[in-house]
């Protein structure tokens, strides 16, 4: 186990040197206290000036590779495993990085202790996702998505310490890439109370980036029971406000609107009618009693047509 003070070197000397080039230049580097062998090996793939340049991307990834499982170093293995993230944003074949076996090194990158390299995996598994033959091994990586945007960050969670601000964008990006996916959307469940707490807390960003995957979530009626059942305190309501940013308002309101259809659905209500809600959820927030429908009436006299609109296609289908 690293102490603390040598965690912060490693973290210092990462944010440092971090990226693809200084990682090779690791590779250069371990290649030269490796002995003959190594350096043979780095000669093999022609390293040398005269061949061309033919495929150098190519060999880069395959490089930091087998510098990762040549050498313990910690500040080695951090560097290597930020060259490999960020080669999945730079190399245009990002096939050749996942059979080459990167997007498990980028997986495991997800639990290392920098939040620097669990940020850059992030990055780099939304990248691959856009691939199709990439978003099976990246599926693999949800749960532990999941786990970084509940936070806290790190392998010693501490209750009282909120998730770093650039992991939980990060893990949003990457959630709002796989909510697109209808069969990602049942994985993403667990993490349904954080994605809504944050409908209503945290930055404009953060928030624009939640409401990405609720209302992707939204739509998806297996779904409904775990949105509608979910607590939350009554001042998840405040943010239906005229002084909202009327396009978070109107996202708000979006997924409200969508979440009430699937509820008054015959299929829905036939599907819940043996289970019961808890006395915070969601559901009771909503439609017991006249706190939702108070909160909206105010907003049929708002200026933005999209949100009269949407307050209207609620307030008349409220009632089932």
């Amino acid at each position: 186990m690293e102490t603390d003070s040598a965690q912060r070197c490693r973290g210092d000397v990462v944010a440092l040197l971090s990226g693809t080039g200084t990682a090779y230049l690791v590779y250069k580097a371990v290649g030269l206290r490796s002995g003959a062998e190594g350096q043979e090996s780095a000669s093999g793939r022609g390293g040398g000036g005269g061949d061309g340049g033919d495929g150098g991307d190519d060999d880069d990834d395959g490089t930091l590779l087998s510098v990762l499982k040549q050498n313990p170093d910690p500040t080695v293995t951090a560097l290597v495993r930020t060259g490999v993230c960020r080669l999945a944003s730079l190399t245009a074949d990002r096939d050749l990085l996942r059979l080459r076996g990167g997007i498990g090194v980028i997986a495991e990158s997800l639990h290392d202790p920098l939040t620097e390299i669990r940020v850059d995996a992030l990055n780099a598994l939304r990248v691959l996702f856009e691939h199709p033959d990439n978003r099976e091994a990246v599926r693999g990586c949800t749960r532990r998505v999941c786990e970084l945007l509940r936070g806290p960050p790190g392998p010693h969670p501490h209750p009282h310490h909120p998730p770093d601000s650039r992991l939980r964008s990060a893990a949003l990006r990457l959630l709002g890439s796989l909510s697109q996916c209808r069969q990602d959307q049942l994985s993403l469940r667990r993490s349904i109370p954080e994605l809504l707490a944050l409908l209503h807390g945290g930055s404009a960003q953060t928030q624009t980036q939640a409401l990405r995957v609720c209302l992707n979530l939204s739509t998806n009626p297996e779904l409904a029971f775990d949105i509608l059942n979910t607590r939350l305190p009554p001042a998840f309501l405040s943010a239906l406000s005229v002084c909202s940013r009327p396009d978070l308002l109107k996202g708000r309101l979006t997924f409200l609107s969508n979440v009430n259809e699937i509820r008054r659905s015959a299929h829905y209500a036939a599907a819940a009618a043996h289970r019961e809600y808890n006395e915070e959820s969601l559901c009771a927030l909503l439609f017991t009693g006249s706190h939702f429908s108070n909160r909206l009436f105010p907003l049929m006299t708002h200026p933005d047509s999209g949100v009269y609109l949407l307050t209207a296609k609620i307030l008349t289908k409220l009632r089932s």
